[in-house]
């Protein structure tokens, strides 16, 4: 669902859905698990999104880099899980390191 958000420009509305399902997978497949880093790369997605959303916009520069901040964070916070569950030569893991928005 908040794919969908994303691909039309809702940035916000995106990244809140991401939340929620982060909330969800946190309670119920805990913090290492493969699913949970996929939505932390989703979240991290959506920030670097909207950071280059701004810049393109020429809005404030100091909230884009909050966002990528934000964004590295997240990302970071994934490629950590997938590398500790799924290895380093996995898909998941390889896309997650080499992404760029």
């Amino acid at each position: 669902m908040g794919d969908s958000y994303y691909e039309k420009g809702e940035y916000d509305k995106a990244l809140e859905m991401q939340q929620n399902a982060l909330q969800i997978k946190l309670t119920t497949l805990g913090e290492q698990h493969p699913d949970t880093a996929t939505t932390y790369n989703n979240i991290a997605i959506g920030y670097a999104l909207k950071a280059r959303s701004a810049r393109r916009a020429n809005k404030s520069s100091t909230r884009a880099k909050e966002w990528s901040r934000k964004s590295d964070e997240y990302r970071k916070m994934a490629l950590e899980i997938y590398e500790k569950t799924l290895g380093p030569a996995d898909a998941n893991t390889i896309e997650c390191r080499d992404w760029r928005i």
